[in-house]
């Protein structure tokens, strides 16, 4: 009884679930102190409750409630909100569970690319340095195709900069503030 293929607590990351076949999940009651509290066990071939997994050619068959069940529930007891272990060893902080924000991130990075000639006002890119989303070679590639582009850095700073830096990400748009304005009456 229970889930077939169950992510227990959510902050698995990286497995890759191919050609796995759930056949009867059954729905049973919570476990008692279960690590993520909003899991009813109701039944699911697939359930899991981080995006960064994958789950291909995979079938579910005669289960009670779902077939695949992605669940992240933010509760008074739960914050999906949580520092996820990288293949390297290393940590990305506050990373919420609840969105695949690379794979999103990179297919918006090549639309806004297409974009960039067409954005004549004053922008500036932000680039944390322990982040990986953005490398320092993509961030000069995207300023240099802007017409009126900038980018500054911020030290210290993983990829939730307003969180981790919010004194010097607000100093940084003072300053870009304060140079367009300068410009502009120039």
């Amino acid at each position: 009884r229970g889930h077939g293929f169950f992510m227990e607590d959510g902050t698995e990351v990286y497995n890759v679930l191919d050609r796995n076949l759930a056949v009867q999940a059954l729905t049973t009651s919570p476990l008692p102190e279960q690590v993520i509290p909003f899991d009813k066990n109701d039944g699911s071939g697939f359930w899991w409750a981080n995006c960064l997994n994958t789950f291909t050619r995979n079938v579910a068959a005669d289960c009670d409630e779902y077939g695949y069940f992605f669940q992240s529930t933010k509760t008074p007891q739960f914050d999906p909100t949580l520092s996820v272990a990288q293949p390297d060893g290393t940590w990305m902080w506050r990373h919420d569970r609840r969105f695949d924000w690379y794979r999103e991130f990179s297919s918006r990075l090549e639309y806004l690319d297409s974009l960039t000639p067409s954005i004549t006002c004053p922008v500036l890119v932000v680039r944390p340095t322990r982040s990986r989303a953005l490398s320092p070679a993509a961030v000069a590639r995207l300023v240099a195709r802007l017409a009126r582009g900038r980018s500054v850095e911020i030290e210290g700073s993983g990829h939730n900069v307003q969180s981790d830096q919010p004194l010097r990400l607000a100093a940084a748009i003072e300053d870009f503030v304060r140079l367009e304005i300068q410009a502009s009456s120039e």
